[in-house]
Order: C-alpha cells, then structure tokens, then sequence
C-alpha cells in the first residue's frame, strides 16, 4: 500500500477515486520507512505479542520470498481495519493450512517486482442499483466480461515483450556463465598448483625428518648400549664389594658368639629331648581316646539304627490304625443309612463287621501306644550314647590337637637346632677364609671406581648426541611446520575460491532457471476478474442483512397483536368491574352509543 496516500486521507478525510479500499488506522501511527508495517486489528488484539511496537519475521512456504520483497523482517507500529474484510473470514490460501489468519500492509517499495500483478477497480453507475440485489449482480458481471473479453489481445502484447526481454536476459546469462566457469576454473587450477608444490615440499621434509631421526635413533641406542653395559659392570663390581665388605665385616663379631652359639645349642638339644618324651606319652593317651570314641560310636549308631526301626514300624501301625478306622467309619454310615431293600447286606453282618473294627482299632491303639512307650525309651538311649560318643570324641579331638601342637613346635626346635649346626660350621670355615675375603674386597674397591668412570664417559656422550640429533630434527620440523602453515593457507584461499566460485555459478545457474522456468509459466497467463461477492465475509454480510430485514417485516405484526390484545383485556375488565352501573344506566333507557 501507498501509506503517504492512506495517511493523507487519513488527516483531511477527503474522498479521492483513485483510492479505493481506504483502511482506517485503530491504533499506533503510519509507518514511516520500509521496515515499518500495519497490521489487523481484529487479530493483534487476541495476540500480545503482535501488539505495535513487536517485530515480526515473514516466511515462505517450501521457498524463499527474496524473489518478491526485498525485506522479510518488519517492526509493527500501527492496527488498522479495512472494508475488504467485513466479517472474521479473511480468505483461503494454497499454502499452510489453507486458511488466512490474518494480513498486514507493507508499504509498496517491499516488493522486488517491476510490475503490478493486481488492480482494484470500481464501476461507472453502479450506485444506480442497490448492493445484494440480482440487478446489480447482473450489471457488475457483465462489465467483468468485458474486461475479459478483453484481456487476450492484452495478455498476448505483454507475452511477447516478455518473452523477448527474458529470452535476452537468458542469453546473457549463459554467456556470462561460460565466461565465469572458464574464468573460476583457471583460477583453481593455479591454487591446485601451488598446493601440489607446498605438499611435494612438505614430503621431502619428512623425508629429511625421517634421515635425522633414524641417525639420531642409531647413534642414541649405541650410546644407551654403552651406558647399560657400563652400568651393568659398576652394578656387578658394586654388588661384589659390598658382599665381601659384609662378610669381612661380620667375620669378627660371628666368631665371637660362636661359643655362645654353642651353649645355646646344648640348650635346645637337652629340651628337645625332653619334648620328645612328653609328645610319645600323649600319643599314646590319644590312640586310648580314640579307641574309646569309637566304641561310644558304635554303641550310637545301634541305638540309632534301633530308634528309626522303632519309629518305622510306629508309622506303619499308624497307617493301619487309619484305614481300619475309615472302614469302620463307613460301616457305621452302612448301619445308618440301612433298610430292609438295601443291598449292602443283613443289619447283623453290618454290626458284627462293626464289632470287628472296633476291636481291632482298639488293639492297634494299644500297640501303638506301647511302641510309642518304647521309642521314648529308645530315644533316651540313643541320646545318651550320643552324648558319650561326643565327650569322647572331643576329647579324642583335643588330645589330637595337643600332640600337633607339641610335634609343631618340636619341630621348629629341630630346625633351630639345625641351623644353629650349620651356623656353628660355618663359623669354623669362616676364621680360616677371613683373610682370602680382605684381599678379594680391595680388589672389588678398585674395580668399583673404574666403572664409575665409565659410566660417566658414557652419560656424556649419549648427552652429546641426543642434544646435536635433537637440534637438527627441531630445524627440519620448524622449517616443516612453515611449509604446512603455508599448505593451510592456500588449502583454505583454495576452498574460500571453490566456494565461492560455487555460490557464484549456483546463483548464475539459479537465475537463467527462474528465467526460463518464469517463461514457461508465461504460457499459461490469464486475467482473473473476482468480484466483491467474492471477498471473505461479503456473502454472510449480505446473508445477515437478509436476516435483519425479515426480522424488521415480522416484528411489528407481532407488536400490533399484543396491543390489540392488551386493549382488549384492559376493557373487559372496566365492563365487568361497572356492570352495576352500565345497568342502571340501561334501565332508565340510556343506548349503547350513549353509555360508551
């Protein structure tokens, strides 16, 4: 919309013809630049945030509309209403959920195109028939067939100046493309070059690298050997004086407590003898132990084998008792339930079986009873071998553990007494080779000493070369890593091209397809001739008129009716309440007309 038109009409109120549509501002001020728009009022006021003083962002449906507005994102600063839409109908759409929720005026410098594609007119005379009547239907349609009657000699003078322009601009285009493509293609190839360079630099110099390391590595190992062996030698020479100045140096003070060593060694063997002694005692207490327990153990075990005889044959008697007891059961139910007709035999037979039955539950209660008697008995038996089994068993175990104990620590006697042997042998021979380890220990000093030189002649010249192979794999990896920032560089200038060479050719391409795509489409151009019956809300407007004006015809019927109806109730009443008198009245010969 021209919003300096809108504004103008807005202030002075004058009708102008060629502005049609006119909104009306409801709320904030026109806008002043581009960026600015209006927006409905029926919509912000259900909406905070679409209230003037919001920005909001429009967005296409599965395309972009840079090919329609120049500016997609708008600060809202006024509402507005508008005559094109009457009711809250505001139209059908092809995108989204095919319903128009609301619109919004931008102001004409927005749009990118050169060319109306929409034009709202009026009608000569059309204020000579009234809105919604057949007449003026008529009169509007056929001034819109004309208009299309029109239209093809129109639509094909455009088609033509169209279709000549944009075959122009296509052309141009695909030259220009060739000449781009050739241009960028050259342009790469020279950055591919200079990368082909930078990399056969950067492998020559991990080549070099490489060289150094495998001299540096070659040298350090023969130095390291040189080192280790030193080191081991020193280690050796080391571990050899410090074994024979231990020996020297205990010589004297193990042969002093040999006599010592020796007491003592009298000592344990004389206790070691009595040990002995006292360990055979126990054992021979331990085998009278055992075989007390496992003549306790046998005694256990028949009083255990005859407890659970005992108590099988208590079960069995039980089980027997149980089914004398449920066959006598149901001779007592045959004898209930007995008849002179029943087949189950004479009354008698029945009794006697039942005398049967009884005596012999009775006699296998009695013996139950009995053998019950004797499992306690058993029971009392076998818990009391069972006792005696494990007093005696444990003592058993104790005297067992007893002659362990006393064999254990018999036993680490023996060891000392041993050792305190060969220590004593050993100090003998130690006198006579004291002498022979004071000269080999002078020996080891001196061979001690030369390879502590070694070692240090040998730490020097590893030092030496790892510090000199080091410097020269440092120079060759700076002058590496300067080659590869190099190579980063023209990979990114080189990538930073491509892409851009990309977006140029895509943008190129994109343009002559739109071209060639939009003069397709040319074909298929047409004039649409909509009508104001066809706006949202204009076809309910005209039906709620419809709806008023029935109303207004039926309404004063209805208003006359109770009138006359009220009236009429009203003088019924006044008769009936006057009748005494309107009688009177009529006695002394006063007429109707009079008494009314």
């Amino acid at each position: 919309i021209d919003f300096s038109k809108a504004q103008q009409y807005s202030q002075t109120g004058k009708a102008d013809n060629s502005y049609i549509n006119r909104i009306k501002l409801v709320d904030g001020r026109y806008p002043q630049n581009s960026r600015e728009c209006l927006i409905d009022n029926a919509v912000a006021a259900s909406y905070p945030e679409l209230m003037p003083g919001n920005v909001i962002k429009l967005g296409g449906d599965a395309t972009t509309l840079s090919d329609t507005l120049n500016t997609e994102e708008f600060t809202i600063v006024g509402t507005v209403s508008t005559p094109m839409y009457v009711s809250f109908e505001r139209g059908a759409t092809n995108i989204g959920s095919g319903t128009l929720g609301m619109y919004i005026y931008i102001d004409s410098k927005c749009f990118v195109s050169d060319y109306y594609t929409a034009v709202f007119a009026t009608v000569d005379n059309k204020d000579n028939y009234d809105v919604y009547t057949d007449e003026y239907i008529s009169y509007v349609t056929s001034v819109g067939k004309k208009i299309e009657d029109i239209s093809q000699q129109s639509i094909s003078k455009r088609l033509t100046d169209v279709k000549k322009e944009y075959n122009q601009k296509i052309a141009d285009g695909e030259a220009a493309y060739s000449k781009l493509e050739k241009e960028t293609t050259t342009q790469l190839e020279e950055y591919i070059k200079k990368i082909d360079t930078i990399e056969s630099y950067i492998k020559s110099g991990d080549s070099r690298i490489s060289a150094e390391q495998s001299k540096l590595k070659s040298k350090v190992a023969s130095a390291e050997k040189e080192l280790e062996s030193a080191k081991k030698e020193y280690e050796q020479s080391l571990k050899t004086y410090e074994e024979n100045n231990a020996i020297a140096g205990n010589a004297d003070s193990e042969i002093d407590g040999y006599n010592k060593a020796k007491e003592l060694y009298n000592t344990y063997l004389k206790k070691q003898q009595q040990d002995k002694a006292e360990i055979d005692a126990l054992k021979a207490s331990r085998d009278s132990a055992k075989a007390t327990r496992d003549s306790k153990k046998k005694q256990y075990d028949a009083a255990e084998s005859a407890y659970a005889a005992k108590a099988d044959s208590i079960s069995k008697k039980e089980k027997e008792l149980n089914d004398a007891k449920q066959t006598l059961q149901k001779l007592k139910e045959q004898e209930a339930a007995w008849t002179p007709d029943s087949p189950s035999g004479s009354l008698d037979s029945i009794k006697a079986s039942i005398t049967q039955y009884t005596d012999k539950c009775n006699q296998l209660q009695s013996e139950i009873d009995k053998a019950r008697s004797e499992l306690t008995n058993l029971d009392t038996a076998r818990l009391t071998a069972k006792s005696e089994y494990q007093t005696a068993d444990e003592a058993y175990i104790d005297l067992d553990n007893k002659v362990k104990d006393r064999e254990a620590t018999y036993q680490s006697n023996e060891d000392i007494l041993n050792s305190y042997a060969d220590d004593i042998a050993r100090l003998e021979q130690g006198e006579k080779d004291l002498d022979i380890f004071k000269g080999a220990l002078a020996k080891a000093k001196k061979e001690l000493e030369e390879s502590k030189i070694k070692i240090t002649e040998s730490q020097l010249k590893l030092y030496y070369e790892q510090n000199t192979g080091n410097q020269k794999i440092l120079a060759a990896q700076a002058d590496l890593k300067a080659a590869k920032a190099r190579l980063a560089s023209a990979e990114d200038a080189y990538s930073a091209a491509e892409h851009e060479v990309r977006i140029a050719l895509k943008k190129a391409q994109g343009d002559i397809d739109k071209a060639k795509n939009f003069l397709q489409e040319l074909n298929n151009s047409a004039w649409t001739v909509t009508y104001q019956s066809d706006l949202p809300g204009h076809e309910s407007y005209g039906q709620s008129l419809e709806n008023i004006k029935a109303m207004a015809n039926v309404f004063p019927v209805f208003f006359f009716l109770i009138a006359a109806m009220m009236c009429l109730a009203t003088m019924t009443r006044m008769v009936q309440e006057e009748r005494m008198q309107l009688g009177t009245l009529k006695a002394l010969g006063y007429s109707n007309r009079k008494i009314l």
